[in-house]
């Protein structure tokens, strides 16, 4: 019995080597189940979620970071005075994707502003990308609601994520719930 044991137990600790090294090698590992802080550049606050980055602007300099790390696209809630270099720009000329989704308050938070940005963040087509504003507050609204919407996540969870993210403003967390409660009450 105590040999027939030792082999099962020997065989699965092969197949879990194999099952592991098979994950390895085919790239299955495209990143973590829950927001990461990571560092690129000089972003900051910067999270990852799989191949979905959220954080503060990036620099000229970080953008090309970013290109060289295999970004594709760039989606910026900033508006274009906010900013006195054009990001646009900079974005095309490394042959980067760039949205454009721009808003300063929770009024200008709308729900096709919220529909673009969830469509373009469930593209995984587009392959990393990141969404950014000035320091990730307008960030965590979009994050509270792809996560809620997406990811099926509980609006304690939500929240909590929106928040390590950046996310400081009620007033925004407040239309994200909203708009969250509309699409849900719309699909019931």
């Amino acid at each position: 019995m105590r040999r027939q044991t030792a082999y099962w137990l020997m065989g699965a600790i092969v197949l879990a080597f194999f099952v592991a090294w098979t994950l390895r090698e085919s790239g299955s590992n495209v990143g973590p189940t829950e927001l990461e802080a990571v560092q690129i550049g000089e972003i900051h606050p910067l999270t990852r979620w799989e191949e979905i980055y959220l954080g503060g602007q990036p620099s000229p300099k970080d953008l090309q970071a970013l290109r060289a790390q295999g970004f594709e696209t760039i989606i910026n809630l900033r508006k274009v005075d906010e900013t006195d270099w054009d990001e646009s720009e900079a974005v095309a000329k490394l042959g980067m994707h760039y949205v454009h989704l721009p808003f300063s308050s929770p009024a200008e938070l709308t729900d096709e502003l919220f529909d673009k940005a969830l469509e373009n963040l469930a593209a995984a087509e587009e392959g990393k990308r990141l969404l950014h504003c000035a320091s990730s507050n307008r960030v965590g609204a979009i994050w509270y609601a792809y996560r809620r919407l997406e990811g099926g996540l509980s609006a304690e969870a939500a929240e909590q994520e929106a928040r390590s993210s950046g996310l400081r403003s009620s007033n925004l967390l407040e239309v994200a719930r909203e708009y969250v409660a509309n699409q849900q009450s719309a699909t019931n």
